[in-house]
């Protein structure tokens, strides 16, 4: 531990002079105790070199990052902000003068196959400070690892969730949809629905399901995820062992028709940020969506709805055998629930290039730290809680405005989530985005002018596969396995 100490001291002063003086200072006296990493402390370190940071998709928090950099390490930072399609239009490029990026985890296998990010070293991702089995399970076994390697520090990945007016369920005489059977239902009931509070007053009856660009194919495969997903069961949207795309089979044709039926041109502008502020505005009955301050915006942002009730998306009670081509009954001790991870979560990497390599994978070990992370990362329209620690400050993320018994709620689905053993990550494989952009072109298609699921879905296969040649079959399977941790 001394040694570990004294090499980091050393690497921040960038000087081998300095490391061997701490030395001569340090032999022959008792090791310094390490300050508890929970602690709001600022290191008395020499102060580390300067260093870029790309942020992609990932505004709002620059400034603050800045801050707190030069607060407690005496730092500086230079932040470019860029958007994932600025990033792709320029081949990556971007990537490589910078020291670390900040991106969205779909992207992890992009930026590993071009080789632009380094793997975490394991002297720094098992460093005691670090602290890593705080973490939530699943964000540091499967979201920031590709194959057996962690390629960066998890920043949070929002959840989706169900939203819902406990009032407006309690005049229906209903209670949160388990299923997605019931969800569909509940829908057309409320499409149907003329209700009043005890004023008199119009009480909502929309429910809003994001379908705007980048969210169709997220809302359409979050409500596939109970069907197709099944523990010890790997083949999802692609079968593992060929790379042949798997969503024009039965249960997604099957989700699709039923999301034809109640989805309408307004979900078609629908996102989450503006699903969840119409629920804290009084404007809907149900959304799919997740609760995070950094969505507000000034008219929402002190908005207070104590009639908010947060619970787990629906499931199945069925998933589906592809090889028999047959629903299957869950067992019972399996949970009905798959939950979808990954699709808007943020992760931090140091860059290929860096010039300063081991100052880099210290600020984006900082970065993750609890409290760094508790004081800068909520203020992001992506963040969510990704260490134990953080769910007894769960309102830092959520805003003021939602009961504490809602609160209560968001904690312990994010806690039954990481608990559970099954859940569902969209491959991040490389041309992840692309994939996802042709999935949501044909449902909004679908919605939009009464496509016929299938023949939508045949589309969306006869793409993916062009895709998948332009890459190289052969390497995307490679690809596609290590995305699922082999």
């Amino acid at each position: 531990m001394l040694r570990v100490l004294i090499e980091k001291w050393a690497v921040n002063a960038g000087f081998l002079l300095g490391g061997l003086s701490l030395l001569l200072l340090v032999t022959g006296c008792p090791a310094p105790s390490q300050p508890d990493v929970e602690e709001d402390v600022s290191e008395d370190v020499v102060a580390p070199p300067p260093l870029s940071v790309l942020l992609v998709d990932t505004s709002g928090i620059a400034p603050l990052v800045e801050r707190q950099w030069s607060a407690r390490r005496d730092g500086q930072l230079q932040s470019t902000e860029i958007s994932a399609e600025e990033l792709r239009a320029g081949d990556y490029r971007a990537i490589e003068k910078s020291d670390v990026v900040i991106y969205p985890i779909e992207m992890i296998g992009e930026l590993v196959k071009r080789d632009l990010i380094q793997r975490i070293p394991r002297s720094v991702w098992d460093a005691e400070e670090f602290n890593k089995k705080e973490l939530f399970r699943k964000s540091r076994t499967r979201l920031v690892q590709f194959g057996s390697d962690p390629w960066g520090t998890p920043l949070g990945s929002p959840q989706l969730v169900l939203m819902y007016r406990r009032d407006v369920l309690e005049q229906l005489g209903e209670s949160p949809p388990r299923t997605w059977d019931e969800f569909f239902a509940l829908n057309r009931r409320l499409q149907e629905a003329k209700l009043q509070d005890a004023e008199g007053n119009p009480l909502p009856v929309a429910v809003d399901i994001p379908m705007a660009d980048s969210w169709a194919s997220v809302s359409f495969l979050a409500m596939c995820a109970s069907d197709i997903r099944y523990r010890g069961k790997i083949s999802t949207v692609f079968d593992i062992d060929d790379m042949n795309p798997l969503v024009n089979r039965k249960p997604f044709v099957e989700k699709l028709g039923a999301m034809q039926e109640v989805v309408d041109d307004e979900d078609l502008a629908m996102t989450p940020a503006k699903a969840y502020r119409r629920m804290m505005s009084g404007q809907s009955a149900m959304a799919i969506g997740w609760p995070a301050t950094g969505l507000l915006d000034e008219s929402t942002r002190d908005s207070e709805n104590r009639n908010v009730g947060l619970a787990r998306l629906p499931g199945s009670v069925n998933w589906y055998d592809f090889e028999a081509e047959l629903p299957v009954r869950r067992d019972e001790d399996e949970s009905i629930h798959v939950d979808s991870l990954g699709f808007d979560g943020r992760m931090a990497s140091v860059s290929s290039k860096s010039g300063e390599t081991m100052a880099s994978f210290d600020f984006i070990t900082w970065l993750a730290n609890k409290q760094i992370g508790l004081l800068v990362l909520p203020e992001s329209a992506r963040g969510a809680p990704f260490r134990a620690s953080h769910l007894g400050n769960a309102e830092r993320w959520t805003g003021p405005g939602l009961s504490p018994e809602a609160v209560d709620s968001y904690v312990e689905i994010l806690q039954s989530t990481d608990q559970s053993n099954t859940s569902f990550i969209f491959p991040r494989i490389p041309e992840a985005i692309a994939y996802r952009q042709q999935l949501d072109q044909a449902i909004q298609r679908c919605v939009a002018d009464g496509l016929a699921p299938q023949a939508a879905l045949d589309e969306v296969v006869e793409q993916w596969q062009a895709i998948t040649e332009a890459e190289g079959a052969a390497q995307q399977r490679g690809w596609l396995k290590k995305s699922e941790g082999f």
